[in-house]
């Protein structure tokens, strides 16, 4: 991704999401920090709210992102990376609203994650607090 603005004049600064540093639930949002390339090797932090990637997702719809992968220099990868990655999404997002935390994650920023959509819900026919086990 390249990130340019008339206040930085010819700078032209490169971020790669794919070589974040974390990525984690904070305040209610999606954060992805990392370090850009060079030039300038600053630290960047993107913070998007819920209604953000919905409307990165309403943005994939759209005609022109589907023209762009189907006319890219390597549709196959494209299309190929994007079935896989709504397979895993579809996957993960299973497993959270089960309680399942995937294996191998000990990460405490997935663990937070996890916690969020693992909080109790107590029924009209439970009392709280009593061992439901």
């Amino acid at each position: 991704m390249i990130l340019w603005s008339k206040g930085l004049g010819k700078l032209v600064l490169r971020m790669s999401l794919a070589e974040r540093t974390s990525t984690s639930a904070r305040d209610g949002n999606l954060v992805l920090d990392g370090t850009m390339g060079p030039p300038t090797h600053w630290d960047y932090s993107v913070s998007m709210s819920e209604a953000d990637v919905l409307d990165f997702v309403e943005l994939l719809k759209q005609p022109a992102p589907a023209r762009f992968v189907t006319e890219a220099d390597a549709p196959g990868a494209l299309v190929r990376t994007a079935l896989v990655s709504g397979i895993v999404f579809a996957w993960n997002t299973v497993r959270c609203f089960l309680g399942l935390v995937p294996s191998g994650e000990s990460d405490p920023s997935t663990a937070a994650k996890v916690r969020l959509v693992q909080e109790p819900v107590e029924t009209a026919n439970e009392t709280p607090g009593k061992d439901r086990s």
